[in-house]
């Protein structure tokens, strides 16, 4: 029976193995992790500054959602929380584009497009969130 089931081709003997195209080196995830984590080690050596900045762009468009929003002090708390997060939104923002776009420019203008509109819509959620409690 282990002999059997030692000379069956798996995925784990390499042949069955999944092979990239050609041209894909399947780095871009780990240099992503790495970017990420820098972002937002980087955002906190700022003390919130990042995600204070989105938030505050934010700020006009959530006045029309509600009256009550976290301001001044209140404010740096999730402005800090803020900075820690959108710097992950990279990872799936580049899963959205990869499929879609040919690498180079056209690919790092929709990753970076699609990681701006998650972070202004994780601001909005925070906004309008804070304004309930």
């Amino acid at each position: 029976m282990v002999a059997a089931l030692g000379n069956r081709r798996g995925p784990w003997h390499g042949e069955g193995m999944p092979k990239l195209p050609p041209g894909k080196s399947g780095r871009a995830m780990p240099r992503l992790l790495l970017l990420s984590g820098l972002l937002a080690l980087g955002g906190l050596a700022l003390l919130g500054l990042p995600g204070a900045a989105c938030l505050e762009v934010v700020s006009p468009l959530v006045g029309l959602l509600t009256d009550r929003r976290a301001e001044g002090d209140a404010a740096w708390p999730m402005a800090i929380l803020h900075t820690i997060l959108w710097p992950w939104l990279l990872l799936p923002a580049y899963d959205l584009a990869a499929p879609r776009f040919s690498a180079g420019k056209p690919r790092v203008l929709a990753t970076t497009v699609f990681t701006v509109a998650g972070a202004l819509l994780v601001a909005v959620i925070m906004q309008v969130s804070a304004g309930r409690f």
